[in-house]
């Protein structure tokens, strides 16, 4: 095998190959090229490169005078070390395929307790409201029956003092009546009405002498003489009896 490989025995990749990393035709971004440098040093080996590599197996090259000094007899070596660096490249790309997985499992799981506190939390706070309209509707009745119950009793009360009222006024209507024919059967009946009429005779004779006629307050005096007389009269019968 010679030591080293002429342009002629490297084979190019197809157009259609690099196009589909980015060239003619395509949209895409150009892939990095495979040099002399990063076969020889697969630690420098791109990632993206080596990852791009191991899925479509498709690599650009660069230019063919890059390849006059490389090395055929190192290349089993450095297959090698690539395909080591793509396992490692492989497993750690599972690995965080997997992380992923268990990280949407968990946030999943997570919006799946989250939902179920939520809806825990609604029904809490539904009971809470039926507690609170309940208690508060029993407290309403209770207030209703009392302030029922407060009614009736002043009612009833209001009843009463109607009675007690009625019957007073009938007592003390009684009271006078019998207080006054007591008093008209009374010894100070006669005085009494002697007195008061005294007392209207002497306010008629201040009002007719105002007035000045002396006729009138002449007759005023023989009719006091009178009814004195006559009542002096009276009050001797009743201390006769």
């Amino acid at each position: 095998m010679p030591e080293q490989l002429s342009a002629q025995n490297v084979t190019r990749p197809l157009a259609t190959l690099s196009s589909f990393f980015g060239g003619e035709g395509s949209t895409r971004p150009a892939p990095v090229e495979m040099t002399v440098s990063l076969m020889l040093d697969p630690d420098r080996l791109d990632p993206s490169v080596a990852l791009h590599w191991a899925i479509t197996g498709e690599l650009t090259f660069g230019p063919v005078e890059d390849f006059e000094a490389f090395d055929v007899e190192n290349v089993f070596d450095q297959g090698q070390r690539s395909l080591h660096f793509l396992i490692m490249l492989l497993r750690r790309c599972d690995s965080a395929v997997r992380d992923r997985h268990k990280l949407t499992m968990q946030v999943n799981r997570l919006v799946e307790e989250k939902s179920k506190l939520l809806a825990d939390n609604a029904k809490l706070l539904a009971s809470h409201g039926r507690a609170l309209a309940t208690e508060k509707k029993k407290k309403n009745e209770e207030s209703a029956c009392r302030v029922a119950a407060l009614e009736k009793q002043r009612d009833f009360l209001e009843f009463c003092l109607k009675n007690y009222t009625s019957d007073f006024e009938l007592a003390k209507t009684e009271i006078s009546v019998r207080a006054i024919d007591l008093f008209k059967h009374s010894p100070t009946f006669e005085p009494f009405t002697h007195r008061e009429f005294m007392r209207g005779v002497n306010t008629c004779k201040d009002l007719v002498q105002t007035l000045d006629y002396p006729v009138v307050t002449d007759q005023i005096d023989e009719s006091l003489r009178l009814n004195l007389q006559e009542a002096e009269e009276n009050l001797k019968k009743q201390l006769t009896r």
